[in-house]
């Protein structure tokens, strides 16, 4: 991946500038930044400060989210319907991204045949659920990892929580796998009215 930053020159930024895939833009970017920030973690083999952990936290949740209903999202390119809920709860986005994916994946298989990137859907959506678990204990609602306090004064985070770099780091990759095959898949099919500029 070229670095965008290494001249140290001003680059632009501006989501209307990555439009239409704009949802599956901001998720690269977010999951770049949580590669990184691990990696730096991992090869350093220390935290010159643990409270960064926070908003690695942060950013693996949002590109969690994200991922989640930027699939929502072809899905509704694809069906004429809007499936986007304005919710933040993961574990509500992955029944709807389950239950809507299931649909697709049935009616569209023998279609596409052997292009067909998610053999399984059922098991690629247990991969997801399993590995956003911590995430939907801790922090369901994108709550937990950006401020210490609820609205009604209780931590956010009321147990321990233990933080293992490589176990975390090998969990996004995994998770980000399926969510990439899903999310691909509908991109790129031809029924698909974004794929031509259409929407």
């Amino acid at each position: 991946m070229k670095n965008p930053f290494k001249s140290n020159d001003p680059i632009e930024i501006s989501t209307s500038i990555i439009e239409p895939d704009s949802w599956g833009c901001l998720v690269e970017g977010y999951f770049w930044s949580v590669k990184l920030l691990l990696e730096q973690v991992i090869e350093s083999g220390t935290f010159q400060n643990k409270w960064v952990v926070y908003p690695i936290l942060f950013n693996i949740r949002h590109f969690y989210e994200l991922s989640l209903k930027d699939i929502l999202v072809n899905l509704g390119y694809i069906y004429n319907e809007n499936f986007l809920k304005e919710s933040h709860k993961l574990d509500d986005l992955i029944d709807i991204v389950e239950r809507n994916g299931k649909k697709y994946f049935i009616e569209n298989e023998s279609r596409i045949g052997k292009k067909l990137l998610i053999k399984d859907i059922e098991y690629s959506m247990s991969v997801i659920r399993n590995e956003m678990s911590e995430f939907i204990k801790y922090d369901n609602e994108s709550f937990a990892f950006r401020y210490p306090y609820n609205k009604k004064g209780a931590n956010t985070i009321e147990e321990p929580m233990k933080f293992n770099a490589k176990m975390v780091y090998n969990s996004v990759l995994t998770c980000r796998n399926q969510l990439t095959k899903i999310s691909t898949q509908l991109i790129c099919d031809d029924i698909n009215p974004m794929l031509n500029g259409n929407e």
